[in-house]
């Protein structure tokens, strides 16, 4: 919170404003885990200062600074971590299953070749066939 007040200070004196956060913003600010760590959280409240209307920063004003404000204000008390907020976008996206299960192990399958050059070593590091390996590469044409 110190940094998210210095930030605020920072930017209102910056852009000529007086901005203040609504206590849900910050509560909101606390629950959400920052992912981008400080810069995130800097681009953020500089956005805030600049795009929100009126004195107070209320959470209503961040919906389109915060990307994820709803998957946020939803998660009923559980943090939200990058790789649910990944998950999140797939799922608004219609990725299916099958299709993040091939992206997987397409990427997977390309950092061993890339990692090890020979197939048979491949096969040994992924606990499978050499023979499956060369399928996999064609078929995701590695």
């Amino acid at each position: 919170m110190p940094l998210t007040l210095h930030f605020l200070n920072h930017y209102c004196n910056k852009y000529n404003k007086n901005k203040l956060f609504s206590e849900k913003t910050l509560n909101l600010i606390r629950e959400y885990d920052w992912p981008g760590n400080i810069r995130e959280l800097k681009n953020f409240v500089e956005r805030c200062v600049v795009m929100s209307m009126g004195d107070y920063i209320e959470v209503k004003n961040i919906q389109g600074i915060v990307a994820d404000v709803n998957s946020i204000n939803s998660g009923a008390g559980r943090s939200m971590t990058q790789e649910n907020y990944k998950y999140e976008k797939m799922l608004k996206d219609g990725i299916s299953l099958d299709d993040h299960i091939a992206e997987c192990e397409s990427a997977y399958l390309k950092y061993a070749l890339d990692s090890y050059k020979s197939s048979y070593l491949v096969a040994e590091m992924l606990g499978t066939s050499q023979s499956s390996v060369m399928r996999r590469k064609k078929k995701y044409n590695i």
